[in-house]
């Protein structure tokens, strides 16, 4: 079983508010790796080409709230960030995330409709203690907090708190359930 069907079974009825877009295609994938330059994480495309993204107003399973977002409009707001890309700042040798809010090797893939603030993020190019391929969410406009190792791992995060009981799907829609899955 995947980390997504695990999540999806932890949900239950709830599962079918998930607002899941039809998949994208292996076209689109390309089309997008290559605008950006990029190779997309394969757990990131496996789930990409079940679901493109996220309906707004659809169950969020974000823990700032809002939705994954469709490949194109990742691809749109990949390439608006790239008019505030700066110079690599300092970063600490013990760092998992570098101090760089906007990095052509870091990708918007979900938030709030104007993916704005408390978006989500893979970081492509983590800090030295980081993983490549790792999810971030932006908690400030420059503070990052990392809440999965890859996609998988934080749905599979997600899916352990739901079996748990210390996440509910009535906690997912309040958007306060950040501290759940960061990792320090």
């Amino acid at each position: 079983m995947t980390s997504w069907q695990r999540l999806v079974r932890a949900l239950g009825d709830r599962a079918a508010l998930l607002g899941l877009r039809p998949p994208a295609t292996e076209t689109q994938l390309v089309a997008a790796e290559t605008m950006m330059a990029l190779r997309l994480p394969p757990d990131y495309r496996a789930w990409l080409a079940m679901a493109d993204g996220q309906e707004l107003d659809a169950l969020s399973i974000l823990p700032r709230g809002g939705w994954f977002a469709s490949i194109d409009r990742v691809v749109s707001e990949w390439v608006f960030h790239r008019n505030f890309d700066v110079p690599e700042l300092d970063t600490t040798d013990d760092a998992l995330v570098r101090n760089n809010v906007y990095d052509r090797k870091r990708v918007t893939i979900g938030g709030w409709e104007d993916l704005g603030g408390d978006s989500v993020m893979l970081d492509l190019l983590p800090g030295p203690r980081g993983t490549p391929g790792q999810l971030l969410t932006l908690y400030t406009e420059c503070d990052f907090a990392v809440i999965g190792t890859s996609l998988a791992d934080y749905f599979q995060r997600v899916a352990v708190l739901l079996e748990r009981g210390e996440l509910t799907p009535e906690r997912l829609a309040t958007n306060s359930w950040h501290e759940l899955v960061e990792i320090t």
